[in-house]
Formats: C-alpha cells, structure tokens, sequence
C-alpha cells in the first residue's frame, strides 16, 4: 500500500481531576461563572505523570485499538507544546518502553 493509514488512535489522561468547584476555591470564579462561559466542568493535572508517561500511554492504547505491535509501525509522529524535554523527542521516550517504533521516529 501507497501513502499513509491512519488505523487506530489513543489517549491518555493524567490522574488528578480538578473540578470548577475545586478552581473557585483558589481562583475567583464559581462553577456556574466558567460552565455557562466555557462548557468545561473538570480539566485534568498531572502531578506524578510526565509527558512520557502520557504518549507512552497514548500509544499503548492506540496499539491496543489497532490490534498491532509497534514492529508493525513504519513511522510514527508525536507533536506537542508541552515536552519533557527538548531533546530527544518524546516518542523516542514511547519507543524506549516499548510503545512505539524504534525505527522511523520523526
């Protein structure tokens, strides 16, 4: 096959759920103030996690919808504005733990 396919995704949350009630507490705002404005009603914080932690659950999960393993990946691609690191890119991080490809990491 020619080009590219895109054949399962994944995701990955930290731990720690905040909720509008518990912001209020420190910010001043209420619930009702940011639900009516926003929609949001809980966001979530890491506080153990790292952004490896993430991807290399993202992937896990991703692999796991695809019914594959990260041999069968010829490349693979993580974007963000939130890295660990500068350097090296996280997906070598994924690829380190055995969830992505350790061949063809952009």
């Amino acid at each position: 096959m020619n080009g590219l396919q895109l054949i399962a995704t994944g995701g990955a949350l930290p731990g720690r759920t905040v909720t509008n009630e518990e912001l209020s507490r420190t910010v001043d705002t209420s619930d009702e103030w940011i639900t009516t404005r926003t929609g949001i009603q809980t966001r979530h914080h890491c506080t153990t996690e790292t952004h490896t932690d993430m991807c290399v659950g993202a992937a896990r999960q991703a692999l796991e919808n695809a019914g594959i393993s990260p041999e069968d990946i010829g490349a693979c691609v993580v974007a963000t504005f939130s890295s660990d690191y500068l350097s090296p890119s996280r997906l070598h991080g994924a690829a380190g733990a055995g969830a992505a490809p350790r061949r063809g990491v952009l």
